[in-house]
């Protein structure tokens, strides 16, 4: 049960950051296309703002917090193990 529940702890979380570095960089890259277009004295293309920075930084987000959990999770567990053996000795 405590690998399910850690598993999906690891999964939700995961999710959740991805969303949110969506959303940063989202917001970030529309104001900077914004800032460009006014520059610039064009239309802005908003797709840029998808490709060049939402979808970086949720794919960085959702990689940095795939791996800091999965280290936290595993710290975890190692820890639970010691215990369980200074429990029985």
């Amino acid at each position: 049960m405590w690998i399910l529940t850690r598993t999906l702890r690891l999964l939700v979380l995961t999710l959740v950051w991805t969303g949110l570095g969506m959303g940063a960089g989202l917001f970030c890259g529309i104001a900077v296309v914004m800032v460009s277009a006014l520059l610039m004295h064009r239309t802005p293309d908003m797709t840029e703002a998808y490709r060049h920075g939402a979808i970086p930084a949720a794919i960085g987000a959702g990689s940095v917090a795939l791996l800091w959990n999965l280290i936290r999770t595993i710290q975890e567990a190692s820890s639970r193990l010691e215990n369980k053996g200074k429990e029985r000795s």
